[in-house]
């Protein structure tokens, strides 16, 4: 996932209402309560991240699938072991997003 740019999550088929909870996002979004609704608000995230952290880069380790859900593990680009979680709604598109990070 090199140098995308993107992310896939940023870029899969997303519902106009998702909503992506992390406790990262208060620390650049501090008025997000760790909450970012909608896509625009997401996309807008991860550009002004990719701005500050040019060599931004991930390593897949695995991806889970369930009956409403899809789980990705992966490394960052300062080796943490990250989970992003999204779930599904009725028509197959993600309707909200959670990120695990280790604990510090």
């Amino acid at each position: 996932m090199r140098g995308t740019h993107t992310t896939p999550i940023a870029s899969s088929p997303t519902s106009p209402t998702t909503s992506w909870c992390t406790r990262r996002w208060p620390r650049r979004r501090p008025d997000s309560g760790g909450v970012l609704r909608g896509k625009a608000a997401v996309l807008d995230y991860y550009r002004d991240g990719l701005a500050a952290s040019p060599g931004l880069h991930f390593t897949l380790v695995e991806v889970g699938v369930g009956v409403d859900a899809v789980a990705i593990v992966y490394r960052n680009h300062r080796e943490m072991l990250v989970v992003e979680w999204l779930n599904l709604d009725d028509d197959g598109m993600v309707c909200a997003v959670s990120v695990a990070y280790p604990s510090e």
